[in-house]
């Protein structure tokens, strides 16, 4: 039996966060630019990855700006803050400085019904930056095979994790207009998917990549 001078506190278990940030007008302009370069080259990206899409691409960064003026410094910080601990990241373990660098870069083009199902990716961060929501969530909610659901999901961007005890959670990010120019960056280790949109003919964009370490 525990004694009253006994002294307890709570000990709170870490949760990696995401990353996310609104990008500038100029970073998105120089995203198109890049899409408009890939649709030129056509170096299709489709089967190294797991989506049920119309098209992706590879993308060039030319002369690394993008990484170097949106990506480099922020990961790297959230890498210092959060020591992502996985066979991903060898050098969980020890002291930066690291080298962090993105060798894959990708841009996805989907139609309605296609959609990414629950999948990880490679390297150690991955990020996703929406350019183009055709639709808008309340109204993609309010289709007949959502409106009586008690978790509506069509055209989500979704995460899943466990708990500390074990359980499946679920993280849902709703999409429209609002969402175009924002950015996610996340462990790549994690789950995540992307729900299918219904009654628009227009295609969601979005761009991805991965980010890998080496020892500096």
């Amino acid at each position: 039996m525990l004694g009253n001078n006994d002294e307890w506190r709570f000990v709170h278990l870490p949760n990696t966060p995401l990353l996310n940030c609104k990008l500038s007008p100029h970073a998105i302009k120089r995203l198109w630019k890049y899409i408009e370069s890939a649709k030129q080259n056509k170096v299709r990206h489709n089967k190294n990855l797991v989506g049920n899409i119309s098209e992706s691409l590879l993308l060039e960064d030319t002369n690394n700006y993008f990484f170097n003026n949106h990506l480099k410094r922020p990961c790297e910080d959230y890498l210092t803050s959060n020591r992502i601990s996985s066979s991903r990241n060898p050098f969980h373990n020890r002291e930066y400085p690291v080298n962090l660098y993105m060798p894959e870069f990708w841009v996805n083009f989907s139609k309605k019904h296609e959609f990414n199902p629950p999948h990880t990716h490679t390297g150690v961060l991955s990020f996703v930056v929406w350019m183009a929501i055709p639709t808008e969530y309340r109204d993609q909610y309010k289709l007949p095979h959502c409106l009586d659901s008690g978790s509506p999901s069509a055209s989500d961007f979704a995460f899943s994790y466990t708990s500390i005890g074990g359980e499946i959670m679920h993280f849902s990010i709703p999409m429209g207009k609002e969402s175009e120019g924002m950015m996610y960056v996340f462990p790549s280790t994690l789950y995540h998917q992307v729900h299918p949109f219904y009654e628009c003919d227009e295609e969601r964009v979005s761009i991805s990549g991965n980010l890998f370490l080496e020892a500096a």
